[in-house]
């Protein structure tokens, strides 16, 4: 605890210097957890319901790693290649907020499953991924940033709290270049 006073009587009142150092959910990762909002869920350019669909997201995903190469642009790993959407969320005052398709990038499928935490935990628990994969997943996440398992379970908590706050919103999509794609 350190003194510090206050504006309006200058007399000193105690805080607590944790408030002062930074926390791992502070730090900047290169692979971060980014939670999608709940009323976004399955409104990819994957999805069949409002996306190119399956079969014809594969064309655009073929020509990125055609272009780019299929090196992850996170660890630079090749191990299965999938094509992350990058999604900037704006909060409006009034109406809707806008998620904006920013661009798609190649995430190996480590990366991504971090990426997209929220949804590789449900699929751990429906037993669609190994019994390993939770850990296997930690510790890739802690190699490419450098950290430690603390810094992981730090920046999960803070995640964690991200989509609460924006599944509580109305959502319109903008997906940019991708929408003269059309739907299905």
């Amino acid at each position: 605890m350190t003194a510090k006073r206050t504006r309006k009587t200058g007399r000193k009142r105690q805080t607590s210097q944790a408030k002062r150092i930074p926390q791992a959910a502070e730090k900047t990762f290169k692979l971060q957890i980014d939670m999608v909002p709940e009323p976004l869920w399955d409104r990819n350019l994957r999805s069949d319901k409002v996306g190119l669909g399956k079969h014809r997201w594969e064309k655009p995903r073929a020509e990125i790693i055609e272009n780019e190469g299929p090196e992850c642009v996170i660890c630079g790993d090749t191990y299965k290649p999938h094509g992350h959407e990058v999604w900037e969320y704006i909060a409006t005052l009034r109406g809707p907020c806008i998620a904006k398709l920013v661009r798609v990038e190649i995430a190996c499928r480590r990366c991504h499953d971090i990426t997209h935490w929220g949804h590789t935990r449900l699929r751990i628990a429906r037993g669609r991924y190994s019994a390993d994969a939770e850990p296997t997943l930690r510790a890739h996440f802690c190699r490419v940033n450098g950290s430690t398992e603390e810094d992981f379970e730090s920046h999960e908590r803070a995640a964690d709290l991200v989509p609460r706050q924006r599944s509580a919103r109305e959502w319109e999509i903008d997906r940019g270049e991708f929408a003269a794609e059309g739907k299905p």
